[in-house]
């Protein structure tokens, strides 16, 4: 479940936000003030993050500052809040490492709409990581398993050509066809991982009738 981080000062407020995010289904955590947005910031770990600006002890502009320090926090989506609208405050707050802002008072609707346009966007560039994840998984298991099957499938149909008339002829033709099966299951592998990656333009019967494809080659392997 998605996880929001309140930072606010005014408990009204603070209540109020986190209620309307809780309606929608959010998992919130809140905090009175920078210093305690950090320490939630860093035990939580939230998927995004809501802060007012003017706050005692640690202001909105320290706690992001310090947020942007650390690896584990400094990728987390972050949003102002403050009654400072003035387009240097603006500024500030972006220059420092804010995704969005949102000047008081404010309607809880524009405040959803941008938590979920912001979470939208973390959400597609983590889909677009695994894609790019994925691919470099194809090409690695290409490249490292490829090239021994070949190998393997060249050297027992030598073998299988000389022990023909020997006791060993049938060993060799269970290794050419190990290696023949094996070289398929990786073929149908890599054809499934193109199609998963265009899902865009396959349809799920395409992938079912691969991988069914797949897991029969795998059973034959097996046996």
């Amino acid at each position: 479940m998605t996880k929001i981080l309140v930072v606010e000062d005014d408990a009204a407020i603070r209540t109020g936000i986190k209620e309307a995010l809780q309606n929608e289904g959010y998992t919130v955590e809140t905090a009175s003030d920078g210093l305690e947005g950090l320490d939630a910031a860093s035990s939580f770990y939230p998927d995004l993050i809501i802060s007012d600006i003017n706050m005692p002890n640690l202001d909105g502009y320290g706690l992001i500052e310090k947020l942007q320090k650390n690896d584990l926090t400094k990728t987390i989506p972050f949003i102002f809040l403050s009654i400072k609208s003035e387009n240097k405050d603006v500024f500030k707050g972006l220059q420092l490492g804010a995704d969005d802002y949102l000047p008081k008072p404010f309607r809880i609707a524009d405040l959803l709409a941008k938590v979920k346009l912001r979470l939208d966007k973390v959400q597609r560039i983590k889909e677009t990581e695994l894609i790019k994840e994925r691919e470099k998984l194809r090409k690695y298991l290409c490249d490292i398993m490829k090239k021994p099957l070949i190998s393997i499938k060249g050297y027992s149909e030598i073998l299988v050509d000389d022990l023909i008339n020997t006791d060993h002829y049938e060993l060799a033709l269970e290794i050419r066809n190990s290696a023949i099966v094996l070289d398929e299951v990786l073929s149908r592998y890599l054809e499934y991982a193109r199609k998963e990656l265009n899902t865009a333009r396959n349809n799920d019967e395409d992938l079912k009738s691969i991988q069914e494809q797949l897991e029969e080659l795998l059973i034959k392997l097996c046996r």
